[in-house]
C-alpha cells in the first residue's frame, strides 16, 4: 500500500506519494553529498541494499532482478534494492545516516502518514513481543519510554547482515 511521505534533506523539503519515492530521493542525495557512502556498506551474502547491479542486490533470489519495479537507479551509478517495507527503509536510513554523519531532526527526516520518524523503529512486532516479556519478567505493567532522537542516533552502525 502507497503512503504518503515527507522527508527533508539539509533544507529541502519534499512530498512523495509513495514511501518508496521518498526513500529514494533521500539515498540519491546522500549518496551525491557522499560518493563513498555506499562503498562504507558491508552487505551479507543474501539480501543486498546497493549494488553496481540489479542482479548484484538479488545475490540469493536473481529473479527478483528481472523486475524493474524492484529497484531503482541512485547517484553514483549505483542501484537500490526496493523490496522493503517502511521499518526496513527507516532502518537502513538511520545506519546510513549514522555512516555519513547526518543527524535525524536537523540534518534529515522522514515522515511517513504524519508519524514521527524516531518512533517507527519501535513498531516491530518482535521488538514489542520482546518488550512484553521483559515488563512480564518485571512484573510491571507499562511499556518502557521511547528512545529520544539523541538516543537513536547515538545507536550503533546500521550492520545490514543483522536486518
Amino acid at each position: 500500500m502507497s503512503k504518503p511521505t515527507t522527508v527533508s534533506f539539509k533544507g529541502t523539503k519534499r512530498d512523495f506519494s509513495t514511501s518508496k519515492e521518498a526513500y529514494i530521493w533521500l539515498i540519491d542525495k546522500w549518496f551525491a553529498a557522499k560518493p563513498n557512502l555506499p562503498e562504507m556498506i558491508q552487505h551479507g551474502r543474501g539480501v543486498r541494499y546497493f549494488a553496481r547491479t540489479p542482479h548484484k542486490l538479488f545475490i540469493s533470489s536473481p529473479d527478483l532482478a528481472e523486475k524493474r519495479s524492484n529497484y531503482e537507479p541512485v547517484s553514483g551509478g549505483w542501484f537500490a534494492n526496493t523490496v522493503l517495507d517502511n521499518r526496513l527503509k527507516f532502518k537502513i536510513l538511520t545506519g546510513l545516516a549514522k555512516l555519513a554523519g547526518f543527524k535525524l531532526g536537523e540534518d534529515w527526516t522522514w515522515d511517513v502518514l504524519g508519524e514521527r520518524a524516531k518512533r517507527m523503529e519501535w513498531t516491530d512486532k518482535s521488538e514489542k513481543k520482546r518488550q512484553t516479556r521483559a515488563r512480564n519478567a518485571a512484573g510491571k505493567k507499562s511499556l518502557p519510554a521511547l528512545p529520544s532522537a539523541e538516543q537513536i542516533a547515538a545507536a550503533p552502525v546500521l550492520d545490514l547482515d543483522s536486518v
